[in-house]
């Protein structure tokens, strides 16, 4: 049985399902529209006898949304993407179509409950789904292959081959992964000549046994353009290799695994993921909040574990937030990578504030360390109200001296991030890699634009970035609020958050004049 699911039916009669069709994991949970107040107040009163907090529910079928008064009552009680209606085509109050706008409430008909109760009952628990990578060091390259083999730090590794007619086992990863009773998503990150044709071969082992295969599965290229998705029931190791045939050379990089949610959202429900030709990714979350500016954007810092940062603290600003995050390289790539890539950030951004009715001057953008550049780098292409970071990182050519120089073993890295993005580690490269981000900073006109700024004074990674961005503001009508925290980058990170926090709440107060929460 999967984690519990508490399911909220509304409607004048249970709708026409039996026992059977609700999931063992299913906690279902039946009442008339004209008792939603009542029973929210009930469930409140609960919670502060006891002094527990409030449980919210998992999703919420609505059998006529028209029917249900006083709906703002469930605001706290259900997140966005997780409400779910029957009908439609009645006016509805403001009060209901806000409510539906909020929670970007999906159209579901009474014939496909079942199914849909089905895949809520393994997609819709409330934790951040779990997502870790197996990096190119795991990978084992076959005897097989005779012509060259060549590492890019942590990057990828490079196959070149000749003449394979057929499909041949080239790489094989030294660790299965354990896959337990629960729905797992994989991608690869690779690419590969024209003239070479590619597949994922997995094959699914019985738990306790070395050599019991129960399932092999093999994914071609045209498959791998999407996630792959395992549902395998029972305990089994997965055991995955790649196979090619013709001629030419692979780039082999990272082979993501993830909980998976189907098609209901990545690490959250209502989660999306950008993927560029190069199979590049970025993951995005937008949460409408109260539909009231500004769109607060947070980027994550640098993450192992895939997934977002910060999902709590925006919730508790209110306001509409949009979490971005980047699962490349160890724990991510400072959202950098090809036009494609970048373009697509912006739309994404742009979009939300497109879907809310907001412009430039109602956007924040903000993130810590890693987020910090995210939040520069691409607030001098958006030009919002207003840029809020804490320990900036901008010149990252130097982050990747300092490795050599300051810190060494500290943050590695970086120096593979400088091979990324410039093709190798040199004096030049270090210099060009600063440069991508001044280039575009330098032109950007921040007169309408606030910088909020936190830093540490001994910085290791980046120890000239807040005079430097500084020194580039001086001749712009920017403000500029700052202070410094003494220590190294990893010091005092919650000196740094502490006032991060605090500046945000002041931003919201006295610029959109919204209470504090």
């Amino acid at each position: 049985m999967g984690e519990q699911i508490r399911v909220l039916s509304i409607g004048q009669t249970n709708p026409k399902i039996t026992i059977q069709d609700i999931p063992e994991n299913i906690e279902w949970i039946h009442i008339a529209p004209e008792n939603v107040f009542l029973y929210i107040t009930h469930v409140k009163q609960e919670a502060e006898l006891e002094k527990k907090p409030v449980r919210r529910f998992s999703a919420i079928v609505i059998e006529c949304i028209k029917d249900v008064k006083n709906i703002d009552c469930l605001d706290d009680f259900i997140e966005p993407y997780r409400v779910f209606y029957m009908s439609e085509g009645y006016l509805l109050s403001v009060e209901q179509k806000l409510f539906m706008k909020r929670k970007l409430a999906k159209k579901c008909s009474l014939r496909h409950l079942p199914e849909k109760l089905e895949l809520i009952s393994k997609a819709f628990y409330e934790r951040q789904s779990y997502g870790d990578k197996f990096h190119i060091e795991q990978i084992m390259i076959s005897p097989n292959v005779r012509g060259k083999v060549r590492y890019t730090g942590h990057n990828n590794v490079s196959l070149s081959v000749k003449d394979i007619d057929d499909f041949q086992e080239v790489a094989i990863w030294k660790y299965n992964y354990l896959h337990g009773n629960k729905p797992f998503t994989f991608w690869l990150e690779y690419q590969a000549d024209k003239q070479l044709e590619v597949q994922l071969v997995i094959h699914a082992i019985k738990y306790g046994s070395v050599a019991d295969i129960m399932n092999r599965y093999v994914y071609s290229q045209k498959d791998m353009e999407t996630p792959i998705t395992l549902d395998e029931q029972g305990f089994v190791n997965l055991c995955f290799s790649l196979q090619v045939r013709g001629s030419g050379t692979i780039h082999i990089g990272a082979l993501h695994k993830r909980d998976s949610r189907f098609f209901e959202g990545d690490f959250f429900v209502g989660g999306q993921t950008f993927r560029d030709s190069k199979r590049e990714e970025f993951h995005y979350y937008f949460h409408p909040g109260d539909l009231t500016p500004p769109l607060n954007v947070y980027f994550s810092g640098f993450k192992g574990v895939e997934g977002f940062e910060g999902y709590r603290m925006m919730q508790r600003l209110g306001a509409p937030f949009l979490l971005i995050s980047d699962s490349r390289l160890t724990g991510g790539a400072f959202y950098l990578g090809s036009e494609e890539f970048e373009k697509g950030i912006v739309n994404v951004i742009r979009d939300s504030l497109d879907w809310l009715g907001f412009t430039n001057d109602q956007l924040v953008l903000s993130g810590l360390s890693m987020g910090t550049f995210g939040a520069l780098y691409y607030g001098a292409k958006l030009l919002p109200h207003t840029i809020l970071v804490g320990k900036p990182l901008v010149n990252l050519g130097d982050v990747a001296f300092n490795e050599l120089m300051h810190r060494p073993g500290v943050f590695p890295t970086s120096l593979d991030l400088l091979q990324k993005i410039t093709g190798k580690n040199s004096k030049q490269t270090i210099d060009a890699l600063n440069q991508r981000f001044w280039q575009v900073f330098d032109e950007a006109d921040f007169e309408k634009t606030s910088f909020v700024l936190s830093y540490m004074k001994n910085d290791d990674y980046d120890m000239n970035a807040y005079h430097d961005i500084l020194n580039h503001l001086k001749d712009s009508r920017a403000r500029i609020i700052s202070k410094g925290i003494a220590g190294r980058h990893n010091d005092n990170t919650n000196a740094i958050l502490e006032w991060f926090r605090n500046q945000y709440e002041d931003v919201l107060k006295l610029d959109f004049k919204r209470s504090r929460k």
